[in-house]
Parts: structure tokens; sequence; C-alpha cells
């Protein structure tokens, strides 16, 4: 493992599912003892977010999506480019990310060289709460598992 991995999480710890990615960041920082990862977490959204990667070679970053096309609480795993294509207009957020990796593809913006997308499927998050539902919830010992997988790999 490099030093120059960064695992991010996104999302909204208000808006209920959609804080899974960094439900699944925090959970991860428990888990993980280790300074060669570093694990940051965000409620960003936009250009902000390649800010927050600028500087890493490698790249997992966790975040809800809503395809709408499979039950909540499936995981998708996606290179930037299958993401992009898959989700370009079903993101959580305003400006997801998404169409902040387009954007930086289409004007050839400095971007890590490995980029690998987690998301979690998610319903309803409309909705203000801080509680992830259970069903959603059941995905984190999952996502761990991935993710500890591509570490050992070099994923």
């Amino acid at each position: 493992m490099s030093n120059n991995f960064l695992i991010l999480g996104i999302g909204n710890t208000i808006r209920g599912d959609d804080g899974i990615g960094i439900a699944i960041a925090r959970a991860l920082k428990e888990k993980l003892k280790t300074e060669s990862v570093a694990i940051k977490e965000t409620s960003e959204v936009g250009l902000n977010l390649l800010d927050l990667m600028n500087g890493f070679q490698r790249v997992i970053i966790i975040d809800s999506i809503h395809l709408g096309r499979d039950k909540p609480g499936t995981i998708y795993d996606f290179d930037s480019t299958g993401f992009v294509a898959q989700s370009s207009h079903h993101s959580t957020h305003k400006l997801g990310l998404p169409t902040v990796l387009q954007m930086a593809i289409d004007l050839e913006l400095e971007m890590p060289d490995d980029i690998n997308i987690i998301a979690v499927e998610v319903g309803e998050i409309d909705n203000f709460s801080e509680e992830i539902s259970p069903d959603i919830q059941k995905t984190i010992p999952l996502v761990l598992n991935m993710i500890e997988t591509k570490l050992n790999k070099g994923v």
C-alpha cells in the first residue's frame, strides 16, 4: 500500500441514508489502523471534491447513489468511467460526483491515476434525519470488507 492512497467518504449526515459514505469512512478509521492510507470524510460537493483528491495517485470514493433500478442496500463498484456513464443523472447531490468527474475529464484537469467508486443504492434521502436506515446500515461491514480486499490486493 502506498501512502499516496486516499479513501474519501462523501455524504450528508443529516439526510439519513445519504450519510452512508461518511459512516463507512468513520468505521474504516476505527478498523483500519494504518498511516499508509489517508481516510477523509466530506459533505462537500462540486469542484471542491477535486481539491480533496489533489495530490493522491489512487482514490476510493464511498458515496450514496440513487439509480432506482435495484433495491436499497445494493452495492456498486465502479471505476471512474463506468461511474460517470451509469450515474450522471442519478447523483444524490446537485453538482454531484459524476458531473465533477466528467468535467475534470473534459477539461483535462489533474486527477488521481486510479479512481474507484463504491456506491450504495439508497431509497429515501429527502427526509432530515441523522439515522441511517437498517437496510443501508447492513452494507457497512460489506463495504469495509470490499475496501480491505482492494487495499490488500493493491487495487
